[in-house]
């Protein structure tokens, strides 16, 4: 299935067939919207360009479907036959009629367009001088005098040009050097741990560094100790949110960097106006339940997935370079940070650029954390004064692919709950922009499933008319009429305010698995105050903010690993005050985690690898990099892949040993190593920003510790010229430590 050449029409009014590429010739079929066409041939009109674009499509229509088309002799008949004639892509207004499929996969998937790009000017100034520039902009503006940006800004949205180098910015990223305080009431961060060896001065090859790393197992007890610390905080300060304004609005801004606020039809917009008022705000916020939790938790999201990205286009950026050498053409990898050595390992123009979204990030985890205990928690649970990390706990769990189904005991309450909620988790969207990047009714489910976690299970009256109601719901919420859900009675002295809140009926999910498990959720289901969730408990009830999210909750195999990188290795660093602190050894071993869940993901999905007997998959040497790959290791390795990858795909239902067996050796470990080589060096360069904020963070605790033998002996292998430099992607795991296909 060929994805780049199937469209889909999605202009309102459908989209036309015509018997040749001319506007005048016969039309031949009419296709509603929702139809999937293939591309055949393409042409462009030398008077209007590429908007005119012509295409040849055929569409091979279900005999339901066919009867809506309007057919002629020649075009497609009401039996299904198959119909074939020339289409616009858009018309010459601009018109949207058939949009790639491809696109549309993209957009629609869990995760869709939440791939920000976050570029840096580089200039640094104070939070309160910015507020008063942007200030006065709006002044002149309001003025009608002129600004800088009048005509390249929308100062409505947010964007100003900078003042020293005029280029549009729209949002800013605080400095930690802000965050640290007085250092005399922070812990000297512990750089070395039990299990690093000892480096003597002499060993300074490769290998001794190679060996250094991989002796450390992957451990994820380790990684649980440190994101489930707690720190010592006030709830009661009136100046909290003052104190870590710059964060907030760095949150606050990503976030609305990411609305792709474009205009819409009229017909949208009356559609829209249906709806009850909450479902129009993404972010689901209420007065006495949830308060901006979701808001908090979705921008969250938004700055790992800048981490995330921003290695992945900065890593991109040096790899499949074109070279020429004596008239014949190569395709080279290089370090994308050109220039980048151990004298500039922490001052390198894009280090910076990285580290600063890191450690902006570790801090809005911060007062994400602050946030769940001050809103959610009772005045008893916040006299203790500690934090709870119970989104810390969450990304543990999916290090270790911990769930609900581990447990021995599937006959308590919260297994039951578990069996129910999790088919809404598999179901709900991890998106974190709207309008564009989302379908309006996918839209309003996501938000009015979320509505209904929220407050649990609770019911508006029979005779209040709720607003989800008046969106098309069909495959998305239940919508029988005959069902009355009388878990609480609401009187009807509460009856305006219950209109207010329009409680949306349950999921579709959720009415659906409590009819075949036989398993009724409780009004009261799940946990919302963190306080209240037991550590050690074998099974965990769900946390509501967190379901309502559905992203923490997502298996590690589901994520899209570049924002789970960037989830991973800035809440590691969140907490530069709390104990105890990270070290090396654990940004080590959730590389390591990562590496092994991406090898899986590439064996696992269809087309995770360009496939060996296409042709396409250029075989490397692998006996270039000190005899890691020689004959024996080679066919080692290749065997192991076959089998993992044979069981990969009799899990996903899709075996076929015939096709496996035929691989040859070096093929198939070519192949599925240029599959991991992307994301092994999006590792390296979060490493290198990890190793950067280490040595920060030592220099401003004003101490005389010197990092341990492990910092010292990955900064060297990571300033290196192998590990940016190889295509090789099992020798660039090797060199991280992961284990190979044959561990």
């Amino acid at each position: 299935l060929n994805l780049s050449s199937l469209y889909r029409v999605v202009g309102e009014k459908g989209c036309q067939l015509r018997s040749s590429e001319s506007m005048e010739s016969t039309p031949v079929a009419f296709l509603p919207r929702g139809s999937i066409v293939e591309v055949l041939q393409s042409k462009v009109s030398a008077s209007v360009g590429l908007r005119s674009r012509r295409v040849l499509v055929r569409h091979a229509g279900h005999e339901r479907r066919a009867e809506t088309c309007s057919t002629v002799p020649g075009g497609s008949s009401a039996n299904g036959s198959v119909a074939q004639g020339w289409a616009s892509l858009q018309s010459w207004q601009g018109y949207v009629i058939l949009s790639p499929l491809s696109s549309l996969c993209y957009t629609n998937t869990r995760w869709g367009p939440t791939r920000p790009i976050v570029r840096q000017c580089g200039h640094a100034a104070h939070l309160r001088c910015v507020e008063a520039h942007c200030l006065s902009l709006h002044q002149r503006s309001a003025g009608n005098q002129a600004f800088d940006g009048r005509f390249s800004a929308n100062i409505e949205d947010g964007e100003f040009l900078c003042p020293l180098c005029k280029q549009l910015s729209n949002i800013l990223i605080p400095d930690e050097s802000n965050e640290k305080g007085d250092s005399s009431q922070s812990q000297v961060i512990p750089l070395t741990t039990s299990a690093s060896a000892t480096m003597c001065e002499e060993e300074d090859g490769i290998e001794v560094m190679k060996n250094m790393i991989s002796a450390t197992s992957a451990d994820v007890s380790q990684i649980r100790n440190v994101l489930s610390r707690t720190r010592q905080v006030n709830y009661s300060d009136p100046d909290a949110e003052s104190k870590n304004k710059a964060i907030y609005q760095f949150g606050s801004h990503l976030s609305q960097g990411m609305q792709q606020l474009t205009d819409i039809s009229g017909a949208e917009k009356a559609e829209r106006h249906a709806w009850h008022d909450a479902l129009r705000r993404w972010d689901f916020e209420d007065d006495n339940v949830i308060k901006n939790i979701l808001r908090l938790s979705r921008e969250q999201l938004i700055a790992w997935a800048a981490v995330g990205y921003g290695a992945s286009s900065s890593e991109s950026s040096g790899r499949g370079l074109r070279k020429e050498i004596f008239g014949e053409v190569d395709f080279i990898v290089k370090d994308p940070w050109s220039g980048y050595s151990k004298e500039c390992q922490d001052s390198h123009p894009m280090l910076l650029d990285l580290r600063r979204l890191v450690t902006a990030s570790a801090g809005l985890f911060d007062v994400l954390t602050y946030e769940i205990g001050k809103t959610l928690g009772t005045a008893e649970d916040k006299k203790i004064g500690s934090t709870v990390p119970v989104f810390g706990d969450l990304i543990s769990d999916i290090l270790e692919g911990k769930s609900w189904m581990d447990s021995q005991n599937n006959e308590c309450n919260e297994t039951d709950q578990w069996r129910i909620v999790s088919s809404l988790i598999a179901s709900m969207l991890c998106h974190v922009s709207r309008e564009d990047g989302v379908a309006p009714r996918l839209e309003a489910r996501a938000v009015a499933a979320a509505m209904w976690v929220v407050n649990g299970r609770l019911s508006p009256p029979p005779n209040v008319v709720t607003g989800p109601t008046a969106v098309d719901m069909n495959g998305g919420m239940e919508s029988d009429e005959n069902q009355v859900d009388n878990d609480v009675e609401i009187s009807r002295a509460e009856t305006d305010d219950a209109v207010r809140a329009a409680i949306p009926p349950t999921p579709l999910s959720i009415s659906r698995a409590e009819r075949n498990l036989g398993i009724r959720l409780e009004s009261d289901w799940g946990i919302t105050n963190p306080f209240h969730i037991k550590p050690n408990s074998q099974t965990k009830a769900p946390f509501r903010p967190a379901v309502a999210s559905a992203f923490l909750y997502v298996p590690l195999l589901a994520w899209d690993l570049n924002i789970l990188a960037g989830a991973v290795f800035s809440s590691l660093l969140s907490g530069s005050k709390s104990s105890p602190q990270v070290t090396c050894n654990e940004l080590l071993q959730s590389a390591k985690i990562l590496l092994v869940g991406r090898l899986t993901q590439v064996l696992l999905l269809p087309g995770g690898f360009v496939d060996p007997e296409n042709g396409a998959s250029d075989p490397m040497d692998y006996d270039d990099y000190d005899g890691q790959w020689d004959g024996t290791k080679t066919a080692k390795e290749g065997e192991a892949l076959k089998k993992l990858l044979l069981f990969c795909r009799r899990k996903a239902g899709v075996s076929d040993d015939a096709s496996i067996d035929k691989y040859d050796d070096s093929d198939l470990c070519s192949a599925v190593g240029n599959a991991v080589l992307p994301f092994c060096r999006s590792l390296v360069l979060l490493l290198r920003a990890s190793l950067s904020t280490f040595r920060q963070r030592v220099k401003g605790q004003r101490t005389n510790s010197r990092t341990g033998s492990m910092v010292e002996a990955l900064t060297k292998l990571l300033n290196g010229p192998i590990a940016m430099s190889t295509e090789n992607g099992f020798h660039l795991m090797t060199l991280i430590g992961a284990p190979p296909p044959s561990d």
